[in-house]
């Protein structure tokens, strides 16, 4: 595992009179271009930004733990902004959400150290992908799913998933939009679960290519439809991963069934997710 991966910049402390605000927020994110700011476009942090201006009277920038798609929601997704206001660091919560679009929630609110990075100080990030069968959907899994006719065999899925885990290398899963200059990401988690008559899809890593996570469950999803079993499912796989010709090829999921679930920062807690892969013990 490249120890660089986890390195934390060199941060300047904060001008003085600067605090740094971090926010834990959930969101609806058909309504949005994705969290990051866009130029012409409905952004879950543009609406940040209006509601601290709002309280504060400041242009502030956000910092968020990572991108996401448009469309792609957030159980828990972090973001920072710094602040000269003297508002005490946990009613910025509410603050904000009395002055936001409703499909956003601040879930929490706590001043942090300059030092700390919404982005930089992050560990491991946390995604979970959710399907379910059409005939058991209502209409309030719309536009929260992925309803499909039938759900694949979860063992098939597990093994193509517990094929990902440890160092892996994602160059055929990168697409002309990313800009990252390595393909290589650590995987601590890839497992489905079921949860009632939900499938659940849960991925565990340092970071992320674009577009990844929809086209890893896509794929899999597509894989396990046409595989006839496990053998022949990694088979397909190993295939697509080396980028030769198979009978299935890369399938990205639609967004509305992804969740920014959770990011880590706690050092103890990374480097329990991490012994597995220092040790090669990941399948």
């Amino acid at each position: 595992m490249r120890k660089d991966w986890n390195r934390k910049p060199i941060i300047d402390t904060l001008p003085q009179g600067k605090r740094r605000i971090l926010l834990r927020v959930s969101y609806d994110g058909s309504g949005f271009a994705g969290f990051q700011m866009q130029n012409n476009a409905v952004s879950v942090a543009s609406c940040l930004q209006e509601a601290i201006k709002k309280i504060t009277k400041e242009e502030v920038v956000i910092v968020s733990s990572g991108r996401t798609d448009s469309g792609v929601h957030a159980i828990g997704q972090y973001c920072h902004f710094d602040t000269s206001s003297a508002i005490e660091s946990k009613k910025f919560a509410d603050a904000i959400n009395a002055n936001i679009n409703g499909q956003v929630k601040v879930m929490s609110s706590t001043e942090v150290s300059g030092t700390f990075h919404a982005r930089y100080s992050a560990l491991a990030r946390e995604y979970r992908y959710f399907f379910k069968e059409y005939q058991d959907c209502t209409v309030f899994d719309t536009g929260r799913v992925w309803q499909m006719k039938e759900l694949p065999d979860i063992n098939v899925l597990n093994e193509l998933a517990c094929f990902i885990k440890g160092d892996t290398d994602f160059k055929a899963f990168a697409v002309s939009e990313d800009r990252n200059k390595s393909t290589m990401r650590d995987v601590y988690i890839s497992n489905f679960y079921q949860e009632g008559q939900t499938l659940v899809y849960r991925i565990v890593a340092n970071a992320f290519l674009y577009h990844q996570i929809r086209s890893l469950a896509g794929t899999f999803i597509k894989i396990a439809q046409k595989a006839t079993d496990k053998e022949q499912a990694t088979d397909i796989l190993k295939k697509i991963m080396c980028g030769e010709k198979t009978t299935v090829g890369i399938y990205t999921a639609p967004p509305w069934g992804l969740y920014f679930y959770d990011t880590v920062y706690n050092e103890e807690e990374w480097k329990v997710l991490s012994k597995d892969i220092e040790k090669g013990e990941y399948n």
